[in-house]
């Protein structure tokens, strides 16, 4: 038995509500893929070169792994925009779509609990002070304990930017350089704010 394509009119609301869900697909994968790839590219660098800090996001790898989902679920509206779905087709798209979701969701819990072990034993410590409080943001890990300045969350931005400056990726660097970079800036911020 052939499949066939369910052919039913479309209507041109219909149609530009397919076209809208695809180009939402589109922006989405796109942002995984220069947002999240970018970042993990950006932390395996400064893993391999020793960096002061690495901020690592524990759904840059989940949400690279749950990617064909997107794809197959684009798939399935491009094939409803053309009026060409079969039934066989769009089951096999949603298979694989929820296939690699749950995918996804079981690489978030391992990979949560691989990164803390890995950069453990790699001489990472986690600093809840130069992490963002909201939620999904990446964990920043610092290469000594010394590193993390305690009421440091202020000025996590400029701090973090400052140790990216810093030559041979901070190798060099004293936890008092870090302690008086950090209260430098928080006399900075006090001083503009009156």
């Amino acid at each position: 038995m052939t499949e066939k394509a369910i052919q039913q009119p479309i209507s041109i609301a219909a149609r530009l509500n397919y076209l809208f869900y695809i180009l939402v697909l589109g922006a989405l994968v796109f942002f995984i893929i220069w947002f999240g790839g970018g970042a993990l590219l950006t932390n395996l660098s400064k893993l391999s070169n020793g960096s002061i800090y690495i901020s690592v996001s524990s759904w840059d790898v989940p949400l690279i792994v749950g990617l064909p989902c997107f794809f197959a679920l684009g798939y399935v509206l491009v094939l409803r925009l053309l009026n060409l779905a079969s039934e066989q087709r769009v089951q096999q798209s949603l298979k694989i779509a929820v296939s690699f979701a749950l995918a996804a969701i079981v690489v978030r819990l391992l990979y949560g609990f691989t990164v803390a072990g890995f950069l453990s034993h790699k001489g990472y410590s986690s600093c809840w002070q130069y992490s963002s409080p909201q939620v999904m943001s990446p964990t920043v890990w610092v290469k000594s304990p010394d590193f993390c300045i305690v009421n440091s969350g202020s000025v996590r931005k400029e701090v973090l930017s400052w140790m990216d400056a810093l030559p041979n990726a901070g190798k060099d660097i004293r936890s008092q350089d870090v302690e008086n970079k950090v209260a430098e800036l928080l006399r900075q911020t006090n001083t503009e704010g009156y």
